[in-house]
């Protein structure tokens, strides 16, 4: 960074504000990597559980109803549309529901009767992570194993699950958490990047930054293009040279489009007032021979383009050779 420069951070968000659209590639890109990653996370974890409580479900032998022998038209309908791996996991976890059936009436039935003794206390135990295990499978169904499923319950134990069972939630294609963490760090990575090459760039950020280290004068800050100002500039530049007595002027523009552009109309405003005006080149090899038979110089600079290096190689150009400066015009 130049030195004596100051940041200015409401020059910085507007230039910020200027780069919205960098900002909100950052964003997106950002946040639909982060709702990727959640959401192959979300799904990661859900076949894990699914394979855990399928392995559990076998794990648990019912002695109760096993699966019909035959299959119902709307049954083998709605098994056709599963997998042969979905399809086995709703059937374990419909074995697993009956099984906790068969152990809570048993359970029940021990109480009613006697002291359960030591196995009953087992099928108890069970019994609480069978409950668990269906609970737990419902809510990383699909809606067509979840139609399965229901149908499946109903035809063995004569419960209509539908009416009974919490609605089931998969992994959404969106996952709200994350997308949301993912859009702040794009948006915050995305800021400070900018911010980041805003201060190292090296490049004029405001008019001020003419002012406090150079100590040159801002005559105007203009627009490519705005006629009225650049009248007004001439008007100023041409009653400030009749007070000096002085008849001519160099001046000197960054090389950018917009820079030059405006260079050109002020020289002949200037012209037209019956100045003598001097086009100089801003490369160092030929700005003195170009400025040393002026009266005064005058800078156009333009923000975000004009390189601080070379600024201050102009303005101790001039002071070095006792060249007054007259102001500068700032092209935003």
């Amino acid at each position: 960074m130049q030195k004596g420069i100051e940041i200015n951070f409401y020059d910085l968000f507007r230039h910020l504000m200027k780069k919205w659209a960098v900002l909100l590639v950052f964003v997106l890109i950002f946040g639909a990597a982060a709702n990727f990653y959640g959401y192959h996370k979300a799904e990661m974890t859900a076949r894990r559980e699914r394979q855990a409580l399928e392995e559990y479900a076998l794990s648990i032998s019912t002695a109760t109803e096993e699966l019909p022998e035959y299959m119902t038209a709307e049954l083998a309908e709605l098994r056709g549309a599963l997998t042969e791996e979905e399809a086995s996991f709703v059937e374990a976890i419909a074995k697993l529901y009956m099984y906790r059936m068969w152990a809570s009436d048993k359970i029940n039935t021990e109480l009613i009767v006697g002291e359960p003794d030591n196995g009953d206390l087992e099928i108890v135990q069970t019994l609480y992570y069978a409950n668990e295990g269906v609970q737990s499978a419902i809510q990383v169904m699909t809606s067509a194993e979840k139609s399965y499923y229901n149908v499946l319950v109903k035809e063995l134990s004569g419960t209509d699950m539908s009416l009974t069972e919490k609605d089931i939630s998969v992994p959404g294609k969106i996952q709200p958490k994350w997308l949301i963490v993912g859009c702040v760090l794009g948006a915050f990575l995305g800021a400070c990047l900018l911010a980041t090459g805003y201060i190292l760039s090296g490049k004029l950020r405001s008019s001020e930054d003419m002012e406090r280290p150079y100590g040159i004068p801002v005559l105007a800050v203009v627009r490519t293009g705005e006629e009225e100002k650049l009248i007004s500039v001439a008007r100023g530049t041409v009653r400030l040279l009749k007070e000096k007595q002085m008849t001519s002027i160099a001046i000197c523009a960054a090389d950018t489009p917009g820079a030059d552009d405006t260079r050109k109309r002020l020289a002949e405003l200037l012209q037209k007032q019956g100045i003598n005006v001097i086009l100089s080149s801003c490369e160092p090899s030929s700005f003195i021979g170009d400025v040393a038979g002026a009266s005064s110089v005058l800078f156009i600079e333009q923000i975000g383009k004009s390189r601080y290096r070379d600024i201050e190689y102009r303005v101790t150009a001039c002071r070095n050779f006792c060249i007054p400066v007259a102001g500068c015009v700032v092209v935003e």
